[in-house]
């Protein structure tokens, strides 16, 4: 007995259209991936930059806080030099917060009359994103009063 082999002529019409169909539907599925996979990444990435946008904002305000605070103490005493004001943990959780305040003189002009060179630098770091450390320094002059 001779075996009969398949050819395309033997093939159940139903068979094909359901074949056609599985292919489709595969098709369908691997762009339905692929576009839920760049939104899931577009998302995760616009997260990651406010996260970085806020801290960016809170080391804005923790530059003009400690400018604050070294007026405020060189109101209260001449002599102060500066200080590290805040070393602690973030109070969201995220990364650990420092803020230096360093002051120094202007050299070139006479002790009575020197402006006072004020130095602020606020760092978070720590963070659990990239980058894991940020850092903004604010400079200002102080006129003597």
């Amino acid at each position: 007995m001779i075996a009969r082999i398949a050819t395309s002529r033997s093939i159940d019409p139903k068979s094909r259209r359901g074949a056609a169909a599985l292919v489709c539907a595969m098709t369908a599925a691997v762009v339905f991936l692929a576009i839920a996979g760049v939104a899931v990444r577009s998302s995760l990435r616009a997260r990651q930059e406010r996260k970085l946008e806020k801290d960016l904002l809170q080391l804005e305000f923790l530059c003009d806080a400690g400018v604050l605070r070294a007026e405020e103490q060189l109101a209260k005493s001449p002599e102060y030099a500066g200080e590290t004001w805040l070393d602690c943990d973030s109070p969201h959780g995220t990364g650990h917060w420092k803020v230096s305040i360093t002051i120094g003189s202007d050299s070139t002009s006479t002790a009575d009359e020197s402006p006072r060179n004020l130095t602020v630098t606020a760092e978070i770091s720590d963070r659990t994103n990239s980058p894991t450390s940020i850092q903004r320094s604010r400079n200002v002059s102080l006129t003597r009063s």
